[in-house]
């Protein structure tokens, strides 16, 4: 039987208990506080997307617009840089 197709949508903040748990499994050597994803769900919202199927969660994806480098993992932004 083939699994039912994924879908992604938008992140809400509901959803970040279920990020967080994924994100904990998935990038067990790179642990971020939970914080991290709520800040980044806050800050840009277009960018924080959850995949989901059958109404669960199985991925997300957070990316927000940056022209510096990188930032450290676990760390907060604050804020985006200007947009040029």
């Amino acid at each position: 039987m083939t699994p039912a197709p994924a879908s992604w949508r938008a992140m809400r903040p509901d959803d970040l208990p279920q990020v967080n748990a994924i994100a904990d499994r998935v990038h067990e050597a790179y642990p971020e506080d939970p914080m991290v994803c709520t800040e980044r769900l806050r800050l840009f919202p277009p960018g924080s997307r959850v995949a989901e199927r059958a109404g669960e969660l199985i991925g997300y994806a957070v990316a927000h617009p940056w022209h510096l480098l990188p930032p450290p993992l676990d760390s907060l932004l604050v804020a985006l840089p200007e947009q040029k």
